[in-house]
């Protein structure tokens, strides 16, 4: 798992710190309950993977610094091991007030040398 600090959805993300968990800021233009802007798809071991990064969402801003990547998989969030758990049950807890800090612990999918996944 990796640490990253999303600094808001028009923030800069700081550099990783050390091995943790990932805090996103949410995003909302009206003080509702807002999400970080990821899409993501079950896989076929019903682990939920980051499929997509929503355009201008604190995770998008932050994927060039190393935040959220597509392929990631989702394994805590703020401390709780949600692996496995259906996007139902996982969505209130990752929505909340704008500017609100969620932690996502997320495997991320090693890349080797060809450029061909592996786990």
């Amino acid at each position: 798992m990796a640490e990253f600090d999303f600094c808001g959805c028009r923030g800069k993300a700081k550099p990783n710190r050390k091995a943790s968990d990932t805090p996103v800021k949410q995003a909302g233009q009206d003080g509702s309950q807002c999400g970080i802007g990821v899409v993501f798809r079950m896989d076929n071991q019903s682990a939920l993977i980051v499929d997509s990064l929503v355009p201008g969402g604190p995770a998008w801003d932050s994927a060039a610094n190393g935040g959220l990547q597509v392929g990631d998989m989702l394994q805590t969030i703020d401390g709780k091991n949600v692996y496995r758990w259906s996007v139902n049950l996982l969505a209130p807890l990752l929505l909340g007030p704008e500017g609100t800090t969620v932690r996502l612990g997320v495997q991320r999918q090693v890349q080797s040398a060809d450029g061909e996944g592996g786990g």
